[in-house]
């Protein structure tokens, strides 16, 4: 990476910090800093899975964080299922019996 770029990435990340913080406040979903800085991760990271594309944004914000919660959950339910089945956890499981 040259100078360039290494001093262009904390303005960007800055920035980025800042737009956060602002929707935090302007929403004011956080009462407390702990709040704050949590609603900010979420927040973030909503924006990341936006900008990969796992999540698709309607107009329905709420819509679109539900149907996410459900890809998530069906994703858990899967993994769970595979574990619950295995072999190596059935044996385990039954000495429990």
């Amino acid at each position: 990476m040259n100078n360039t770029q290494s001093a262009a990435m904390p303005l960007v990340e800055n920035e980025q910090v800042n737009l956060l913080d602002s929707i935090v406040e302007e929403s004011r979903i956080a009462r407390n800093e702990e709040e704050h800085s949590r609603a900010k991760s979420l927040i973030g990271e909503l924006a990341k899975e936006v900008m990969a594309g796992t999540i698709t944004v309607s107009e329905n914000m709420t819509l679109s964080i539900d149907k996410r919660i459900a890809e998530i959950d069906a994703l858990i339910s899967s993994q769970l299922s595979q574990i619950m089945h295995n072999e190596q956890f059935q044996k385990i499981e039954s000495t429990w019996r």
